[in-house]
């Protein structure tokens, strides 16, 4: 379900069989709901009541699992770590999700049936399915997305206040880092206010973790040493961001073995995790 011309353009470049009304997504074994994070909650509200199993591919997920919950929905909240700065239809491929992280949020209240089947659909795009509580991801998000969206942009005003050529003066290293700075503003503002609470926490990190590198920025040791943390963590190419992120992310208290750990042996680990 889309806009007709949307619709159109995915039937002819086949990425779907054909359009399908809201009572034929009623009867499906599965529905995938991927669509801007605010209209996440309106499509529940719309597709109840139904046994379908049901997903999304939103990038935040606390409060779409609540409703979809008190909706008696069999949800299973996703997040395919996949994806660039483009976006429609027309930038669709097939190989989009092969080999991606692919996150999943059961909680206490997933049906293990549910989870089980939103696994295989997900192993069957050729993706790693990954559990995570929701609040947790939401958390990794903002640190591990969200912020660095917000970073491109300040880099952007920082160099253009510098001066207004600079941007054409920018190497690889500044373009690989702003990059997601040209992404759809749009479905990136819905994104930001959607996960306002937990990017507060991020921005609060991250505020720290700068004025901390700001005042050890004339001692070469300390400095030194906080990117050979970050290549340590990394296991790659080490720049300011990825110096910055690794301070963040300790200030969070938060890595995805943790995360993952926390779901297998917390509340929901009656649900089978990968």
């Amino acid at each position: 379900m889309d806009e007709p011309t949307v619709l159109e353009k995915a039937t002819e470049l086949g990425a779907i069989d054909r359009a399908s009304t809201l009572k034929e997504a009623r009867g499906a074994d599965l529905v995938v709901l991927a669509a801007p994070i605010s209209r996440i909650t309106t499509l529940l509200g719309d597709l109840a009541p139904t046994d379908a199993f049901v997903t999304d591919a939103a990038s935040t997920k606390t409060k779409t699992v609540r409703d979809a919950e008190a909706r008696g929905l069999r949800f299973v909240g996703g997040h395919p770590m996949a994806g660039s700065q483009l976006s429609g239809v027309a930038n669709a491929t097939k190989e989009l999700f092969r080999g991606a992280r692919y996150f999943l949020t059961p909680t206490g209240k997933t049906d293990p049936e549910a989870y089980r089947e939103v696994a295989q659909f997900v192993r069957s795009l050729g993706a790693v399915p990954t559990a995570v509580d929701p609040e947790k991801h939401d958390l990794l998000m903002a640190a591990l997305s969200h912020l660095p969206h917000l970073m491109a942009v300040a880099l952007l005003k920082v160099a253009s206040d510098i001066s207004p050529e600079a941007l054409s003066f920018a190497g690889p290293s500044f373009r690989d880092l702003t990059r997601v700075g040209a992404s759809n503003p749009t479905l990136w503002s819905d994104i930001l206010a959607e996960n306002a609470p937990a990017l507060g926490e991020a921005l609060g990190a991250f505020a720290a973790a700068m004025a901390q590198l700001g005042s050890e920025i004339s001692n070469r040791e300390s400095i030194e040493n906080r990117f050979q943390a970050a290549r340590d963590d990394d296991r790659g190419e080490v720049n300011l961001t990825t110096v910055i992120l690794a301070f963040v992310l300790a200030g969070l208290a938060i890595t995805v073995g943790a995360i993952i750990v926390t779901k297998v042996t917390g509340k929901a680990n009656s649900i089978p995790t990968d």
